[in-house]
């Protein structure tokens, strides 16, 4: 039980901000919720050009006794929007990353999360056209109906699903979208660009997201108590599946929220994904959220078990679900946590997630002091359980990360 005593003596903390941020307003709105991934963005413009500079040392210690790795990482990252002309947008964000040594990374990767271009002709309508980074879900850790998740991460930075979620590369697309009083609705179609998958590292990778024609349809009706988003995706080759996200507000400080997909699997049949959790924030910004993971499409508990006796397998199935957004095992837990401002500009953060079949553990902390024009941050990661456990067999068993990030 040593891996749950920091998750006890930080429980009184919040569950990270960086899903759900309206939460911790004291008016929350639901009908914010349900639109979120639905309507663009139309008061928070960041400035154009470069974003933000970072510099990172990471010291880790591995499972292997006393074998330990340092390494340095350098990141610049890029934002914009400009109105080309009447009603036409241009978009982009991008993100470079250097590391030295890699540790298993690439030295060098390049991450384009958007370039699009976008036509608006008036206010409820909007046609996009290049690499966008749509997202789906209402949950924290697992996002089911997230359908465009599969081979978007190509640098990892954080354990944080929030920073996954956001430095992730785009996918290219067509996206039409209409909005109104009650509701929204999307549709988008992403072609094939490439059935021979690589992975450059100083270029935009469109053949990962693309490697395959899809298309997804979701409507968003902001309608209380739930909220509801309804989804439709399709992939070549691949089958269709169904997603719903779900969201409630009980009074002012507790989001109920539930996700869900399904589809037949090519040769698995039909398989259910599902995430559900309760967020309860306290006017002094302290928040807490317990979410509960399942993943049909994962191994059982005795599969799971059989399949640690065999590294080679073992191995390529963990590849396989990592490069699809899922589960290794069926069941996880995740407790979370963040309290804002606990002294002026100083902000705690938690996640500990626990596997439901093997009992092994993950948890990460991190303490944030946030300037006018940079930010400060401590990062521990610690990994616990036993040979051949989801968390257990990974390389890492704890490290250590310093950064500093300078904003323009």
């Amino acid at each position: 039980m040593k891996h749950l005593l920091p998750a006890t003596l930080l429980a009184a903390l919040p569950a990270l901000a960086q899903t759900l941020p309206e939460q911790t307003l004291p008016e929350l709105d639901a009908t914010a919720l349900a639109l979120a991934d639905a309507t663009p963005d139309s008061t928070a413009r960041p400035a154009d050009g470069l974003r933000f500079i970072e510099l990172a040392h990471d010291s880790s210690q591995w499972q292997l006794p006393g074998y330990a790795r340092h390494s340095q990482r350098l990141s610049l990252a890029w934002r914009g929007q400009h109105n080309a002309a009447e009603g036409l947008q241009l978009a982009w964000a991008a993100r470079q990353d250097w590391r030295q040594p890699g540790n298993g990374q690439p030295s060098g990767v390049l991450t384009v999360s958007d370039a699009y271009a976008a036509w608006q002709p008036d206010s409820t309508h909007q046609l996009a056209l290049g690499r966008i980074n749509v997202r789906h879900g209402v949950a924290t850790g697992f996002n089911p109906t997230d359908f465009l998740r599969e081979d978007a991460v190509r640098s990892l930075i954080s354990a944080d699903p929030a920073s996954q979620r956001d430095n992730r590369q785009g996918t290219v697309m067509l996206r039409a979208q209409q909005w109104w009083d009650g509701g929204a609705a999307n549709l988008l179609l992403a072609p094939a660009l490439d059935s021979s998958p690589r992975r450059p590292t100083l270029q935009p990778d469109a053949d990962a997201t693309n490697r395959r024609t899809r298309w997804l349809a979701s409507l968003s009706l902001p309608a209380w108590p739930l909220s509801p988003q309804w989804l439709l995706y399709h992939a070549a080759g691949n089958g269709t599946r169904l997603g719903a996200n779900l969201s409630t507000v009980l009074g002012q400080a507790t989001v109920l929220y539930g996700e869900w997909a399904g589809g037949h699997a090519p040769g698995s049949g039909w398989q259910n994904q599902l995430a559900g959790g309760a967020q309860y924030t306290w006017p002094n910004k302290l928040t807490l959220g317990l979410e509960w993971q399942y993943d049909g499409s994962a191994l059982d508990a005795a599969q799971w078990a059989a399949l640690a006796r065999q590294p080679a397998a073992y191995l390529a199935y963990r590849a396989q679900q990592q490069q699809r957004g899922g589960l290794p095992t069926r069941r996880q837990w995740l407790l979370q946590a963040c309290w804002q401002d606990v002294l002026p500009r100083l902000d705690l953060a938690l996640l500990q997630h626990r596997d439901g079949h093997d009992h092994s553990s993950r948890l990460w902390l991190e303490a944030r002091w946030r300037g006018t024009r940079t930010d400060y941050a401590l990062q521990w990661l610690q990994q616990q359980g036993a040979p051949g456990s989801q968390y257990g067999t990974l390389p890492q068993q704890r490290s250590m990360q310093a950064l500093a990030r300078w904003f323009f």
